[in-house]
């Protein structure tokens, strides 16, 4: 068995609300060396060894499954 981790973040043109709110926080708790923070959302897949397509599997699954296409995009970390 592989395990293949996925990031998931907002695409850029998109405001993370979220993360500003964390980076006020963040600077009003003194981190004023802080630019920026934008939060996503991370996966750990585990596909069977004998899968041939592996990445194909794992993008087609993010497009389809993990990511809303006019919000986000994803990012294929590490395979093993």
């Amino acid at each position: 068995m592989a395990t293949v981790k996925v990031l998931v973040n907002f695409k850029k043109s998109i405001i993370d609300v979220q993360g500003q709110e964390v980076e006020k926080i963040a600077d009003g708790m003194g981190f004023k060396s802080i630019e920026a923070i934008r939060i996503g959302k991370y996966f750990e897949i585990d596909i069977s060894d004998n899968t041939d397509n592996e990445e194909e599997i794992i993008s087609e699954l993010s497009e389809k499954l993990l990511i809303n296409p006019n919000l986000e995009e994803f990012t294929i970390l590490e395979e093993r």
